[in-house]
């Protein structure tokens, strides 16, 4: 059908008034309009791909039935901003974004059939196919070929390249010269051709490939009304010649569009730069399987290694992340280590893959090295100085640690940085703290290997590693760097520094991991001057719950021997009386408190603190609350609040910690509570999770529990779990655990005792071990309400024998327990004679046992009903046979207390056949 047969048919399906459209397609019928594998309703205003539904705005809408009017001519910018955007001034930006936007709805954009055509300057052209009536429901005709793309021109997909080839095709037919910048090996090349690729159906006369050596401004390219794509590949062999070609051809050419591909920017006045990034690689940490092969980096890597062997399944998505990550994302360098690793392995590879070996992969285009040599040509001696110096910073950096590593001031350093900039040997971009630059993993690799070359290296090294330990506070900003510095050799002075400096970040950050690995290093290397302060570290990490009461107990003994003077004796001291506490050796802890308080006397007053607080512990263990809570308000004063404390765990937390727990043993039960409180918030204010995890538990959930607020409970519980997800410590998830299943029981009795027994088990010898014994006797009545009472009484005894050993605080309410045991088997008299006794144990220590004692007494003589049930009397309980370890057999008591002391009655029991 000619031009003017489609412009009638147009116009009537606009105009449904005139007669042309009865006669055509029926006054019942909706008119369509189709094109490719779309239907277009315009009554309806619709649009349909198949029998999908394409969404679309009335403007876009609008413009399509205006480019389908008349398929294959050119419509200008004026025609459709008046048909378009009738009455109304348009910036023809906007007719620019909606053509956009209307190749995006069609697919155009993802390297489809094309339908709109752009005439640089002129216009827009519908070239597909239309159908109009009932030639709309017929298949459609195959699409035109797209012109053809002059030799030699070979463009292949890309991967991870889409949005950016997508963006550079828009840019370049907006503005007619565009020039791609990348790194040596980004994939420039690629991605020119890619584009040249997807344009080249905007290009009546196709895209040509010309030679940057070539006498470009002299070629006599084509005559004005020629449209093409010119396309200069490593323009920076030319700069000159390529910028004198984009300015002629763009003054006397105007139907003709320049791209170009360039280490440097070409400087001509109309140009556009767009710069490759590198591709995505897998963050360190990343674990998901299907993220890291999701990541364009290592789909690159195993399309290519696939394409060498035929199959890259069989390497591990591990090791393709740690691949990737090696080639920084650098295309060429993918390329590279896929081949290799195609041939003798990922697994090979990587442990053999340092700077040389990345350099020296090299295949028929050349390697890396080579290509960064020519990207370096040229440069002054100052430039290549700063850039080799630059080989030992990994990941991004500021221009203060540039200027560190090349021992430059920084203005000179930031003029040398724009000179690497410009040839794309260094990347630059905005941060949060400012300005941040970045060589390229290959860039990095090679100046490297240079600084290594020229006995240089060392130097770097030590002088990056001094500039965090002058401040350690910049360990944190700069993690990158911090790791590298320390996997950069532990030969120096410098490295064992190093690792003090960096104890503050490992333990902010929870990295125990981390933080055992280069202690245990360090120690290895560390030279006497070193040793007890590498030692004191260990000791505070092992004490934070990355290492057992035994590690912690060689640390401090080794610690003894490497002290020096009063200050490190009574730090190593305090390390081996922690361990002590944590096992239960309340004995050897006295002595160990004692020695301390002797070495504290001859020291300053956070010393003394110390030693007070050692010995505060053990009284309050031994059950001698009011002369702990002297002692406790002493050390309060001592350690003012807002005091730098760098001691672990730190001495007014735990002493809040402690006072809030003594209050509460003795009955003053509202200050308890504030003292915890005080505590958790003084905690939360130092930023240590440790010490914030140490204090709800040592302090805030036991009063919590112990007074019954089983809200706050919960809440505490939670925020506790929630801290020891983010410690990542396994002796803190058991932590949690306990206390979730210690709230349970206090919120429902009878909820099951035997849930908590793995936590237990996994915090025997912690660093909490007094909550630990506490947490028992809860579990231990829970058995008693729920009467598995054999494993009662053993846990009991255990309590009990433990409470002889020097917990004697805990001894009142085991002895409680035990009456209550009793009573449940019968031997009412014999627990009423047990919680007299545990009166006693319980009026010298304070008001809170007391109490709890006095509840059991009455809660037996109401329960007793007048029985007269003398002690020496057995009591036979029927045959039952409920599970989980309660009693299935019949059972002969004696009425007495099972710990085994003069005073005490013993309480036989006797197993009985019936």
């Amino acid at each position: 059908m000619g031009k003017g047969g489609w412009t009638r048919r147009r116009r009537a399906i606009h105009r449904p008034s005139q007669r042309g459209m009865c006669g055509m397609i029926g006054v019942a019928q909706e008119p369509v309009i189709a094109f490719g594998r779309f239907r277009l309703f315009p009554r309806r205003q619709m649009l349909f791909a198949g029998e999908e539904r394409v969404p679309m705005g009335g403007t876009m809408f609008e413009l399509l039935l205006v480019l389908t009017e008349r398929p294959g001519e050119l419509i200008g910018q004026h025609e459709l901003m008046k048909r378009v955007w009738p009455g109304r001034i348009i910036d023809p930006c906007n007719v620019r974004s909606q053509v956009a936007a209307l190749r995006r709805a069609l697919g155009c954009s993802k390297g489809a059939e094309r339908f709109i055509v752009t005439s640089s300057g002129r216009g827009y052209r519908f070239v597909a196919p239309v159908r109009v009536g009932e030639d709309a429901h017929r298949p459609s005709a195959a699409a035109p070929e797209r012109p053809a793309v002059a030799q030699p021109w070979r463009a292949k997909t890309l991967i991870g390249r889409e949005a950016q080839i997508a963006a550079a095709a828009e840019r370049l037919l907006e503005r007619r010269q565009l020039t791609i910048l990348g790194q040596p090996g980004g994939g420039k090349s690629a991605l020119a051709h890619a584009v040249a690729s997807h344009v080249a159906g905007d290009f009546a006369d196709g895209v040509h490939l010309v030679s940057p050596d070539a006498d470009l401004p002299g070629r006599g390219l084509a005559s004005s009304d020629r449209e093409m794509l010119i396309v200069v590949d490593a323009a920076e062999r030319n700069l000159d010649a390529v910028a004198a070609l984009a300015d002629t051809m763009l003054a006397e050419l105007p139907r003709c569009a320049l791209l170009v591909t360039s280490r440097e920017a070409l400087g001509s006045e109309s140009e556009t730069v767009l710069r490759v990034a590198a591709l995505p690689v897998p963050a360190e940490d990343e674990a998901d399987a299907d993220a890291i092969l999701d990541c364009a980096a290592v789909k690159l890597l195993r399309e290519r290694m696939a394409h060498v062997r035929g199959d890259a399944a069989a390497t591990s998505p591990a090791q393709l992340a740690s691949l990737a990550r090696r080639t920084g994302g650098n295309p060429l360098a993918i390329e590279l280590v896929a081949a290799e690793a195609a041939l003798i392995g990922a697994g090979t590879l990587l442990h053999a893959l340092d700077d040389s070996l990345l350099l020296s992969l090299h295949r028929r285009a050349g390697s890396l090295r080579t290509t960064i040599e020519s990207a370096c040509a040229g440069l002054c001696e100052d430039t290549v100085t700063l850039l080799d110096r630059l080989g030992a910073v990994t990941g991004s950096f500021t221009l203060e640690i540039a200027a560190r590593s090349a021992a430059l001031e920084p203005g000179r350093v930031a003029t040398l940085l724009r000179a690497l900039a410009a040839r794309s040997l260094v990347e630059i971009r905005e941060a949060g703290d400012g300005i941040r630059y970045r060589l390229p993993e290959p860039v990095r690799a090679f100046a490297a290997e240079r600084l290594r070359e020229t006995g240089e290296h060392r130097g770097s090294i030590a002088r990056l590693r001094r500039w965090l330990i002058e401040c350690p506070d910049r360990i944190a900003r700069e993690p990158v760097l911090h790791r590298a510095l320390l996997a950069a050799g532990t030969e120096g002075e410098d490295f064992g520094a190093l690792v003090l400096a960096s104890v503050p970040a490992w333990r902010m950050g929870n990295r125990h991991a981390e933080a055992d690995h280069w202690l245990d290093r360090s120690l290895a290397a560390a030279n006497p001057v070193l040793r007890f302060s590498l030692l004191e570290a260990c000791a505070s990490f092992q004490a934070a719950g990355s290492g057992s009461a035994a590690n912690l107990r060689r640390t401090g003994e080794a610690m003894l021997e490497a002290a020096q003077d009063g200050a490190s004796r009574l730090a190593a001291l305090r390390a081996v009386w922690v361990a002590q506490v944590a096992t239960g050796g309340i004995d050897a802890a006295r002595v160990t408190a004692a020695a301390a308080r002797v070495e504290a006397a001859r020291l300053g007053e956070p010393d003394r603190a110390l030693a007070d607080l050692m010995t505060s512990t053990v009284l309050h263990l031994e059950g001698r609350p009011r002369e702990a809570l002297d002692l406790v308000d002493r050390v309060i004063r001592l350690v003012p609040a807002g005091l730098a404390d760098f001691a672990w765990p730190p001495l007014r937390t735990e002493a809040l910690a402690l006072r809030a727990r003594l209050l509460l043993l003795l009955g003053r039960t509202d200050e308890a509570s504030g003292a915890a409180a005080q505590a958790v918030e003084e905690a939360r204010e130092t930023g240590d999770p440790h010490a914030l995890a140490r204090v709800i538990a040592l302090a805030a959930l036991p009063v919590a529990i112990s007074l019954a607020r089983h809200p706050l409970a919960a809440s505490l519980c939670e925020r506790l779990t929630a801290l020891s997800s983010d410690l990542a410590l396994p002796r803190w998830r058991a932590v949690a655990e306990l206390f979730q299943h210690w709230v349970s029981m206090a919120v429902e009795p009878s909820a099951s005792a035997e849930a908590m027994e793995p936590s237990l088990r996994a915090l025997a010898g912690s660093p909490i071990g007094m909550i630990r014994a506490w947490a028992s006797t809860a579990r231990a009545e829970a058995m008693v309400s729920g009467q598995t009472l054999f494993a009662a009484f053993d846990t009991v005894e255990a309590g009990l024998a433990r409470a002889s050993e020097g917990e004697r605080w805990l001894r009142p309410e085991w002895m409680r327990i035990q009456a209550l045991a009793l009573a449940r088997m019968g031997a009412h008299e014999g627990a009423l004679a047990l919680v007299e006794l545990g009166r006693a144990e319980a009026s010298t220590q304070g008001p809170w046992w007391l109490s709890r004692i006095d509840a059991a007494k009455a809660m037996l003589l109401a329960g007793r009903g007048g029985a007269n049930d003398p002690g020496g009397s057995v009591v036979r309980l029927p045959r039952t046979t409920t599970a989980n370890g309660r009693l299935s057999r019949p059972i002969a008591v004696r009425g007495a207390a099972p710990h085994r002391t003069p005073s005490t009655p013993a309480v036989l029991i006797q197993l009985a056949e019936g």
